[in-house]
């Protein structure tokens, strides 16, 4: 394969890394630094570490979203460690190129650009987003639950509002850092 083209791919695929990970750093920080209840702790930690906690307010099908939840949430942190790996390595081969101020650039712009859109979709119809993403990780039907379900009370629509905006704030300013480290260095 050619340098050149090896080299742009290495360079895409830095930048797309930046837009997975930025935002995955985004929500464990937020998450560990958002302010729960002992209740809403208990149920984090278990769909963080399957950290046992008291059941008995809850329906099946809630335990049973609720360990969905753990599998999807184990997957993201294994994309999210795979791809700070990879960005490191690629960071250590693209450091001493005149590519790598360049790339950061280019890396925060994606970042920014990204999160722009979905802080519109986010303002627009947080619903339509929420649903999209509940439908995309998860079996139909299985995270719908009537208002008065221990999951609906103790993790009302609100709290998902908040904590994603929160760490789309975030992410813009991981992608507004990249940027000014870039022409830091």
């Amino acid at each position: 394969m050619n340098t050149a083209i090896l080299q742009k791919l290495i360079i895409l695929f830095f930048i797309l890394l930046c837009v997975i990970s930025t935002p995955l750093v985004s929500y464990r920080s937020i998450l560990f630094l958002t302010p729960l209840s002992l209740q809403q702790q208990s149920v984090v930690n278990y769909v963080q570490s399957h950290e046992p906690f008291d059941t008995t307010s809850f329906s099946p099908s809630e335990l049973s979203h609720l360990d969905d939840v753990y599998n999807v949430m184990l997957f993201f942190d294994i994309v999210l460690i795979v791809s700070l790996a990879a960005l490191g390595a690629l960071s250590y081969l693209l450091y001493k190129t005149s590519d790598f101020k360049p790339v950061l650039q280019w890396s925060g712009i994606a970042v920014i650009g990204s999160i722009v859109l979905l802080l519109l979709l986010t303002f627009l119809s947080f619903n339509w987003l929420f649903n999209v993403f509940h439908q995309l990780l998860f079996d139909s039907g299985t995270w719908l639950f009537p208002a008065n379900s221990m999951l609906i009370q103790l993790f009302p629509l609100d709290f998902f509002i908040s904590l994603t905006k929160r760490i789309l704030t975030v992410t813009l300013i991981l992608g507004a850092t990249l940027i000014l480290i870039s022409r830091r260095i």
